[in-house]
């Protein structure tokens, strides 16, 4: 399966990820968002899958989770016209929280076609399926074992339990719809333009800061905890490898003087990659990208009085190929015995071979802050001093400070 991503750029923080539940497609209509989202979608082409498990695409917001405010995830199905019955589409947007490439949280949506909408076509015609099936349309939030990278806690051939998790203040009842929208990016396809779209606009409290959405699957009958049917991204290189280290030239801070750090990030195949530094609380920082290869910065390549980076760049790939990010960190609102700073770097057309290389931190030691000073000099001399004998009695003496 070959991926492809689709950028759009807005304006405010917001996120928007749809869920479309038949083959997997292009999302369109995203929420405005500061940082472009991205759009993966299967280039393996029009009802690839059979049945209710055929996903055609998944959207997320590059400005991740850590700003304020709200982001939205969608999800994308396919072929609204062959759900019949009380059998529902099921799928999940997985979260990897630790950078390890396994799935620490899952958003799961199972849905069904509403009997009493005669068309397909009509926006209300799905609803989410409930506990009862007909009422509690709410999408469930589920934590996770860490152990796999496509589903909700399966270790090899044993189903383990997955665990409702706190979803903040907010109900997801409050936060996702579900609608069919003219998004199929498949012209021969089945229903096009039609698909199924989960949308979820999700407050930033909600989900842990860490976790970052980067995959979707399908599964059978709400067992999110068993192998998944299809995934968005699958069949990706097994030998990719995105690596990333921060390092700096000193080890301790003074507060009201700038820190200086410098990233670079790489791999070992041509990718596009998140970069994601989050600097530390109170602080603000300038940074600027340069580029060897055929690597790409992101635009802007620069960027002054920000609290992070959080772009997604292009990666050439190889050894001659790559990006170096310097950020001087304002620490004049740091006072902490230790300031660590960390960055991470993924690629969004692949799981990594490598999960180890793909987190990098650098620490400071907070030094003296240097004490305030003050120098007096006295000089004095004698203008009238014509005879260049020194002070004569009678002479007046001028004293400088």
């Amino acid at each position: 399966m070959t991926l492809s991503l689709f950028f759009s750029h807005c304006l405010d923080r917001s996120f928007t990820v749809t869920l479309f539940i038949l083959c997997i497609g292009l999302f369109v209509g995203l929420p405005a968002a500061e940082a472009a989202p991205v759009c993966i979608i299967d280039n393996d082409g029009a009802n690839d899958t059979v049945g209710q498990a055929d996903l055609t695409q998944f959207c997320r917001d590059l400005d991740g989770i850590e700003t304020n405010g709200t982001y939205t995830i969608s999800m994308h199905w396919d072929e609204p016209s062959q759900f019949s019955g009380g059998n529902s589409a099921d799928a999940c947007m997985v979260f990897d929280s630790d950078s390890d490439g396994n799935v620490n949280n899952a958003l799961c949506a199972s849905i069904l076609r509403d009997g009493s909408v005669s068309s397909f076509n009509d926006p209300n015609a799905f609803v989410f399926k409930g506990d009862d099936k007909n009422s509690n349309y709410l999408p469930r939030y589920y934590s996770c074992k860490d152990t796999t990278v496509d589903n909700c806690a399966k270790d090899g051939n044993t189903e383990q339990d997955i665990t409702l998790a706190t979803f903040g203040s907010a109900t997801l009842s409050s936060v996702c719809s579900i609608a069919v929208e003219s998004s199929d990016p498949f012209p021969s396809g089945s229903d096009h333009p039609s698909d199924i779209v989960v949308t979820c606009t999700i407050d930033e409290n909600a989900i842990p800061v860490d976790a970052v959405p980067w995959n979707m699957c399908s599964f059978n009958s709400s067992s999110f905890n068993s192998n998944a049917s299809e995934c968005v991204i699958e069949n990706r290189p097994g030998n990719g490898d995105v690596a990333v280290t921060k390092t700096s030239s000193t080890t301790n801070y003074t507060p009201g003087t700038n820190v200086q750090y410098t990233i670079n990030v790489s791999s070992n195949i041509a990718t596009q990659a998140t970069v994601n530094d989050i600097f530390p609380s109170s602080s603000s920082g300038n940074w600027s990208c340069s580029a060897t290869g055929t690597s790409q910065c992101p635009g802007p390549a620069s960027q002054t009085a920000v609290t992070k980076i959080y772009e997604i760049v292009d990666l050439g790939g190889g050894d001659s190929s790559s990006l170096t990010f310097t950020i001087d960190l304002n620490t004049t609102s740091l006072s902490d015995p230790t300031i660590t700073n960390s960055v991470t770097a993924k690629s969004v057309l692949f799981v990594d071979s490598d999960y180890s290389n793909n987190e990098s931190t650098s620490s400071h030691n907070k030094g003296s802050s240097p004490s305030p000073s003050m120098s007096l000099i006295k000089t004095a001399s004698d203008p009238a001093d014509n005879d260049s004998n020194g002070v004569d009695v009678g002479d007046v003496i001028t004293y400088t400070y």
